[in-house]
């Protein structure tokens, strides 16, 4: 996974009341892989001051836009 800078496009008191939804897909099912990325979304929510309510994880190609857990977004 490369670092993706993802700079809000408003200032620090909006995005201290932002909350905002993780979500992690894989073409293929690695637990640990899974954990990484949302570690590494967790951090970067806390650290540019977000509240993270929730967490949607999918296994599945990104080819396919059939995804139960996208849709829910």
């Amino acid at each position: 996974m490369s670092a993706i800078s993802l700079t809000p496009k408003w200032g620090d008191s909006m995005a201290q009341k932002t909350r905002v939804l993780i979500y992690c897909r894989l073409a293929h099912n690695d637990s640990m892989v899974m954990e990484c990325q949302k570690d590494y979304l967790r951090c970067w929510a806390v650290e540019n001051g977000y509240t993270v309510v929730g967490e949607i994880t999918e296994v599945g190609s990104g080819i396919q836009l059939d995804r139960p857990g996208l849709a829910k977004l």
